[in-house]
């Protein structure tokens, strides 16, 4: 039987353009760049992806029966990905600056009904598995100044991306917020933070 897929937020459609111009402008145009997907679910977002020439994604869920189907899935269409149950929060399977892309779908909205405690480990987790010159894609409900005080210490935000999406044509669909984020500046031998100039671009 045929799975039932569901996109979150947004579909690969909508954000396809802006996600090369994102690879182009920060990656050179690599999409064998390193990508994760967090909590993945059921989405065709990836497969979208890994068609349109991406051909290092790590896809992550912590149901083990949506990853065995959309493994499954995968396999049967022939598009090698990777396909791993993992916690957000504890993403063990993940070396530590192995990532150059994380895309969140929604993943952080979800983990702010858990409490402060799992963002924070959620968060932490990113930056681990970001490496220097690594981004945080994030697409949400809410836009980048209602969740600072979760991204203020783990990672830091890079800048917002210069548009909002729209979940239909509809001017009353609801409004999506892309925002990017980088880990947070390493502290010198002598404590002190390396302090970074961060440019915020409005979104219109």
């Amino acid at each position: 039987a045929e799975e039932e897929l569901f996109d979150w937020l947004q579909g690969y459609a909508d954000v396809r353009e802006r996600l090369a111009a994102l690879v182009d402008a920060e990656f050179g145009g690599d999409r064998g760049l390193e990508v994760l997907v967090v909590g993945c679910g059921n989405a065709p977002f990836s497969e979208h992806m890994c068609r349109d020439g991406y051909t290092r994604i790590r896809n992550t869920d912590i149901s083990s029966v949506c990853i065995e189907r959309m493994a499954a899935r995968s396999r049967r269409l022939g598009l090698e990905m990777r396909w791993e149950v993992s916690d957000a929060t504890d993403m063990c399977g993940v070396l530590e600056r192995s990532v150059d892309l994380v895309i969140d779908k929604g993943t952080l909205d979800s983990l702010t009904t858990c409490g402060d405690d799992t963002v924070w480990h959620y968060c932490c987790e990113v930056a681990r598995v970001l490496r220097p010159s690594g981004l945080w894609l994030c697409i949400s409900y809410s836009p980048e100044s209602s969740r600072r005080p979760y991204l203020s210490v783990p990672v830091r935000p890079r800048a917002h991306l210069p548009f909002r999406l729209k979940s239909a044509d509809d001017e009353y669909a609801e409004v999506h917020f892309p925002w990017t984020c980088s880990a947070a500046p390493e502290h010198s031998a002598d404590g002190a933070e390396h302090k970074e100039e961060v440019a915020y671009s409005q979104l219109v």
